[in-house]
């Protein structure tokens, strides 16, 4: 929960420095926190509020949008602050842009060890 906090409170910090550790606790806990959002507003949105099973997904959908959008610069800031720790710098971003053999790459950019 640390590394979660830690993701909101750092949210414009793009000089320091992320461990492996503390970037997948804080990416899994993000995701998981979105899903349970999604999930848990759909079925409170279809039951106390009557609405169709279709509707309760929209709502539940417009809530997880919108942690999404509030995520975006805390996201970027701990995955910049990953690659500076596995001893990459931001230009690695421009591996997102080659289909897919670029995104595998990225991925394993954020996967390899920190460098001292």
């Amino acid at each position: 929960m640390k590394e979660y906090l830690d993701f909101w409170r750092r949210y414009t910090d793009f000089k320091g420095k992320t461990t492996r550790r503390g970037f997948w606790a804080a990416i899994v806990t993000w995701a998981a926190i979105d899903f349970v959002l999604l999930m848990t507003l759909s079925i409170v949105a279809m039951f106390a509020l009557k609405l169709t099973s279709e509707e309760a997904v929209r709502f539940g959908r417009t809530a997880s949008f919108v942690y999404g959008a509030a995520s975006i610069l805390p996201l970027l800031a701990i995955t910049v602050r990953r690659l500076r720790d596995a001893g990459y710098g931001p230009k690695s971003f421009l591996w997102l842009l080659l289909p897919v053999i670029g995104q595998i790459a990225f991925f394993a950019r954020l996967c390899t060890n920190s460098k001292k």
